[in-house]
């Protein structure tokens, strides 16, 4: 291939450094990138354009300016023309393509920059039969960061142009960099490195595709952007420097220093010699009297193992081992493990065949302490030779010494290039750095790698770390788990981001930045869970901060955030804030919210109001729950009646539903055992409308259900009672069968929720006396359970019935076992009310009604009686 003529061919080369607008970093790095490759390009041993030919632009004051300059050079040129820029990318939504900026260039006004499709067209006022190449140091990123150029560069179709050559720092979704205390940026560093020292496999001259795997391969291995190139006519090839490597000039080292050329002339003879001459020569030189002699035997072991045939080599070690000369074995081998591949694998071989195999290992694990390229060579030899076992050591090794991201991405790179991707995955996978930070760098070398699965796994492990970067790095790495689709890596990294920003400012800064890369769930979870670290004052600061920078719906999602997850109480302090901004309809939309929030929240911020006199806040509340299932607002009635509050405005609602919701209400009330509560909605409904609550009576009697003939029965009793106080019921023949029916003709725990929900409606004088007679609890066991389901429920007098019942017909000595089995049962304090009975001094209340007749005790057992007896037994 033919080098382009430097006498028909023109190069600009275009640099922005600094920057006006302090959204753009400046870059001090494209200075050096121009003074260089402009030298290179007119070195006669690179391309030798001639004076005048290579335009250099630096930080120009205009797009005019660079137009002109490119629109004047292609009209010159008959060869080549090679347009350069370095500085920072940029993108507009309305606008498509690449827009290069200027010293003056304000990312929110795209026309202070350079449309590249403007340039594309100057480029095209070159003649047909004219090269085009087109290289652009340039990144996409959402904003100027510390050690990157930034902004976003769309490389679209239209870049592409006629006859021509583009190469770009990075993919159209990739950052370039320009690395902290280097001289170039990373790509134009590459590159004036390889024009500068050119490459063993490149040929004559430098084509353009061999230019770009160049760069390609190095870039990866430093873990650095990887370059793209676009070829419009894929049958031109096209080639403007030659390669420094092929000319080898005179100022460089015409041939590389080999081990035969640093023999000292002493050593010579004895390198020629067998492994036991070499042995007794290296002897008698630690023997002689000149101390440097020993150092001198040290060099001939060395010697002998870079330069003898590796059987030797492992025969030298053998007799050295064997002569317990083990600090000269290691010598050998340390030197040994310098050599090529193949050698290596010989030398494997060869210690196997002296039954020297942990000496194999010792030669593995100095070489896996070498360059990655050394060792992914040797890598590829022993597998290539089918050792399996010694490729799986050697690889176990060169990963255990890793430890910075430069060595993990040196050895991944090597082997990488060796084409063993597999093996460079699993240096990824299993390289263990040295501390977080180290961590973080080598995640963000992998993501710029497209490594992506490994680098959010290592973004995890360091989230501590990352989150204290600068925010626009955060939110770059959270864009990127974003587009992989990786939500849980991109919440644990938001979430402890969000825990190392403790004050308001903080907080927005971070979220303008999220919303200005259109990432506004994620802005929204920032202020989720900023909601519960930050104080009251602190949050209702940033409400105001938020509100003065026109973000009004971000300040309600605030405070309800913070109402919803904070303590009760902190919801009026948000209410207050809110209507002291001028903003009462959003305080008392905050204020509604609580309405869906658990019950008990709502119960308890209502009894909050009303303990504060907020009655009107409390009136709202109220009315915003009539929303909720009858379950719902009956779950509510029983939260209040359990801290000591009724409200008519909730129980008139409830208690004037249709049949079939009063009922679920009533049930749910039931279920959970708030028989107090529903007691006291049905004495509401028959005292606010008597009307109503007689429908509902009849509807009630209607539906063939227990709990519905239950709550008929409660009912009818109230509207009895008619606006009286609880004193005046009274119950008429039928209403007492009925109780006795509820308290009797039913499954022990149906009985008892009987009497629990009977005794709440205040009908404890008649559910007791339903209790005599019972004869399904005239045996023991039927009767203890049902005393102990009664202390269960609580229900004390219908126990104490229970036993005074059961006094009457049990015998003495039957009534003393039951004692001992309440006692026995943990129920003492029935037992010790049982005893009192046994002993007279609680009169038996003669209104109950008596039991059914019983069989008198048979005369062979007589009974043991005092002055009064209970147990005597009755006619």
């Amino acid at each position: 291939m033919e080098l382009a003529d430097p006498s028909g061919s023109y190069a600009v080369l275009i640099g922005s450094s600094t920057f006006a607008s302090d959204k753009l970093e400046d870059l001090p790095a494209v200075k050096n990138n121009i003074s260089a490759l402009g030298e290179l390009l007119e070195d006669s041993t690179v391309w030798g354009l001639p004076r005048g030919h290579c335009i250099r632009v630096t930080d120009p004051a205009s797009a005019a300016e660079v137009l002109d300059v490119i629109h004047d050079t292609a009209r010159r040129t008959e060869d080549t023309l090679l347009i350069y820029y370095a500085g920072h990318g940029l993108t507009h939504p309305d606008i498509d393509g690449l827009l290069l900026t200027l010293p003056s260039s304000d990312p929110d006004r795209p026309y202070t920059t350079v449309n590249f499709d403007e340039i594309r067209r100057e480029i095209l006022n070159a003649g047909r039969n004219v090269n085009k190449v087109v290289i652009l140091d340039c990144c996409y990123s959402g904003q100027a960061i510390t050690g990157g150029m930034s902004g976003p560069v769309e490389m679209a179709e239209q870049a592409r142009i006629a006859g021509s050559y583009l190469l770009t720092a990075s993919a159209a979704t990739r950052l370039a960099q320009a690395p902290p205390g280097e001289p170039y940026t990373a790509f134009t560093g590459e590159l004036v490195h390889l024009l500068n020292g050119g490459t063993p496999d490149g040929g004559d001259v430098l084509e353009v595709g061999k230019i770009y795997e160049h760069l390609h391969s190095e870039l990866r291995a430093k873990g650095r952007p990887l370059p793209q190139q676009r070829l419009s006519n894929a049958g031109r090839t096209l080639a403007f420097a030659r390669n420094r490597y092929s000319v080898r000039l005179q100022d460089r080292t015409t041939a590389r220093e080999t081990p035969e050329d640093r023999i000292p002339e002493r050593l010579r003879a004895a390198l020629r010699n067998q492994p036991r001459a070499i042995i007794a020569h290296a002897t008698r030189l630690r023997e002689g009297e000149d101390p440097a002699d020993t150092a001198l035997a040290d060099e001939l072991l060395s010697l002998a193992a870079q330069l003898r045939p590796a059987q030797e080599v492992a025969a030298l070690v053998w007799l050295l081992r064997g002569g317990t000369r083990t600090q000269d074995a290691d010598i050998v081998l340390l030197a040994a493990s310098g050599r090529r591949a193949q050698d290596i694998v010989e030398l494997v071989d060869a210690l196997h065949a002296t039954d020297n195999s942990e000496d194999v290992d010792q030669l593995l694990g100095a070489r896996a302490e070498c360059a990655g390229d050394e060792v992914a060579a040797v890598v590829k030899a022993l597998r290539s030779a089918q050792r399996v076992t010694e490729t799986e050591w050697l690889m176990n090794a060169a990963i255990d010494r890793l430890r910075t991201t430069e060595q993990i991405l040196d050895l991944a790179g090597a082997l990488w290039s060796a084409e063993m991707g597999a093996d460079a995955d699993r240096v990824l996978k299993a390289a263990t750095t040295s501390s977080l930070e180290e961590t973080a760098r080598l995640a963000d070398a992998l993501l710029v790698m497209g490594q992506k699965e490994k680098a959010f796994e290592l973004y995890r492990q360091s989230a501590a770390v990352v989150s204290r970067r600068p925010t626009a790095d955060i939110v770059r790495v959270l864009q990127a788990m974003d587009q992989a689709d990786h939500p849980q890596a991109a919440d644990e990294l938001l979430r402890e981001t969000v825990r190392a920003t403790t004050t308001p400012p903080q907080v927005q800064d971070f979220c303008e930045v999220l919303w200005s890369m259109g990432m506004e769930s994620r802005a929204q979870s920032v202020l989720r869970w900023s909601a519960t670290g930050l104080t009251t004052a602190d949050t209702i600061a940033l409400g105001d901060s938020l509100r003065a920078a026109g973000h009004e719906p971000a300040v309600l999602y605030l405070l309800r955030q913070a109402a919803s997850l904070g303590p009760i109480e902190r919801i009026s302090e948000f209410i207050d804030a809110l209507r002291e901004a001028g903003r009462p309809v959003d305080g008392n939309r905050l204020l509604t919210d609580v309405a869906d929030r658990p019950i008990a929240d709502v119960a308890e911020l209502w009894c909050w109001l009303e303990q504060h006199g907020r009655t009107r806040d409390r009136d709202r509340l109220l009315n915003a729950t009539a929303a909720r299932s009858p379950g719902d607002r009956a779950a509510l009635l029983q939260a209040l009646h359990a801290r000591g509050h009724a409200h008519d405005d909730l129980l008139t609602p409830i208690a004037l539903a249709p049949t079939e919701e009063l009922l679920s209400s009533l049930h749910t009330l039931r279920e959970h055992h708030h028989h107090h509560a529903a007691a006291g909605l049905l004495r509401h409904l028959a005292r606010v409308d008597a009307t109503t609550a007689a429908q509902r009576l009849a509807d009630f009697e209607a539906v063939p259900d227990d709990g519905a003939s239950m709550e008929a029965l409660i009912l009818r009793i109230y509207l009895r009672q008619g606006r009286g106080d609880d004193s005046t019921l009274s119950l008429d023949q039928k209403d007492k069968e009925a109780i006795r029916a509820h308290v009797t003709g039913h499954r022990l725990q149906q009985r008892v929720d009987a009497m629990s929900a009977l005794c709440a409606a205040g009908l404890d004088a008649y559910v007791e006396p339903a209790l005599h007679g019972d004869t399904s609890l005239m045996r023991t066991r039927p009767m203890l359970e049902c005393l102990t389901a009664l202390h269960q429920a609580s229900l004390t007098g219908c126990a104490h019935a229970l036993i005074r019942d059961t006094a009457r017909w049990k015998t003495a000595e039957s009534f003393r076992a039951l004692i001992r089995t309440l006692d026995d049962a943990d129920l003492g304090a029935y037992a010790e009310y049982a005893r009192t009975l046994s002993k007279g001094q609680e009169p038996v209340p003669t209104t109950e009604p008596p039991p059914p007749a019983r069989p008198s005790a048979p005369p062979s057992t007589p009974l043991k009686t005092s002055r009064w007896n209970p147990f005597r037994a009755q006619s």
